[in-house]
């Protein structure tokens, strides 16, 4: 059976050109996670390999 992933989603106003400059940065910061898909599409230079999900959504300690 698939697990199911849950996906949390938020808005933060900036401009196009900060938008930009912080894609850059995560493209950076986690290039050893880059996949590289063997057909292209619209967004494949954006595309990250499984294992970019156990750094993101790793589980944090709470905080007392």
């Amino acid at each position: 059976m698939a697990k199911k992933l849950t996906q949390e989603v938020s808005e933060i106003k900036t401009t196009l050109f900060n938008a930009f400059l912080k894609e850059q940065k995560f493209l950076i910061d986690f290039k050893k996670y880059k996949y590289k898909p063997k057909f292209g599409f619209g967004g494949h230079t954006e595309c990250f390999n499984k294992e970019i999900y156990d750094v993101m959504f790793k589980p944090t300690e709470d905080i007392v």
